[in-house]
């Protein structure tokens, strides 16, 4: 000890080094931890899942009949690409990612509710739900509940609920609408046909231990439907892997980067080692 005081100079490179290595460390430990938490907010993260085949959440089938009482699916919903509507109210205007989605899908992925009733919010073909910050946008620190926007300076539809939008999310949108949407409707007769056979589907299973099982039959169901020739495998994608995994085709956004999540866990440990050898 005595030694080490009589050489404050290397005292002092030794402490300064320990720091910098423990805040590196730290550092690299909460970006690992910030992209291996994304989507786990949700209530049911882990009992949630995608649908996909070969990578694609465009299934090409109606998988109605098998979801729909399934023993082992809670709650199942549909979340569509986006249109590119131009959005208004008085002099403020912008075009906006509208995602159409089914009925129940604030009940599938319970975003939190800022105003209206997630049970309702998408019950009405001329509803929508809006994000905070389009909120912002529009109305400043007003309420938006009831309130009107002009579609494409045509048509109005009435704002029925306000979500927060987490960052942590794989999920990119300014505003939900139902698919039967009168707007969406009258520009594409055969929009509703497209929702159902071509949307990205999530599902809330009972168990994670169905899994292996529900897989084995909507593989069986696709293949009925599809024919002979289907020889895709479907996957139920667990819904905190969507970040970190390659995109499906409709994906938008940034996806985070499972080799750069590794090297920074390996930075943190061996900057520790070095630390603690030190």
């Amino acid at each position: 000890m005595r030694g080490i005081f009589a050489e404050p100079v290397y005292l002092i490179v030794r402490v300064v080094g320990l720091a910098v290595g423990v805040a590196t460390a730290c550092i690299a430990l909460a970006f690992v931890r910030w992209e291996l938490g994304y989507d786990s907010h949700f209530t049911d993260a882990d009992r949630i899942y995608r649908i996909t085949t070969d990578g694609s959440t465009n299934l090409r089938v109606n998988p109605s009949p098998l979801l729909d009482g399934h023993r082992h699916v809670l709650r199942w919903t549909r979340f569509k690409e986006a249109y590119l509507p131009l959005l208004s109210h008085g002099d403020r205007r912008r075009f906006t990612v509208l995602d159409p989605v089914g009925e129940n899908f604030l009940r599938v992925l319970d975003l939190p509710m800022l105003e209206g009733d997630r049970r309702t919010a998408l019950s009405s073909p001329d509803a929508v739900v809006i994000t905070e910050q389009m909120r912002r946008f529009y109305f400043g620190d007003e309420s938006a509940l009831g309130k009107h926007l002009l579609w494409d300076n045509e048509h109005e539809v009435v704002i029925t609920g306000v979500v927060a939008l987490p960052r942590q999310t794989h999920l990119e949108f300014d505003v939900l609408a139902p698919p039967n949407a009168a707007v969406i409707a009258q520009a594409n007769a055969d929009y509703l046909r497209q929702f159902i056979y071509s949307s990205a589907v999530y599902v809330v299973v009972d168990d994670a231990q169905s899994i292996e099982g529900l897989t084995k039959e909507l593989q069986d169901y696709m293949g009925l439907h599809h024919g002979d020739g289907f020889t895709d495998v479907v996957r139920l994608q667990p819904l905190t892997d969507i970040y970190l995994e390659p995109p499906a085709p409709s994906d938008r956004g940034v996806r985070g980067d499972p080799w750069v999540v590794g090297a920074a866990l390996v930075l943190a440990l061996v900057v520790l080692l070095l630390a603690g050898i030190n």
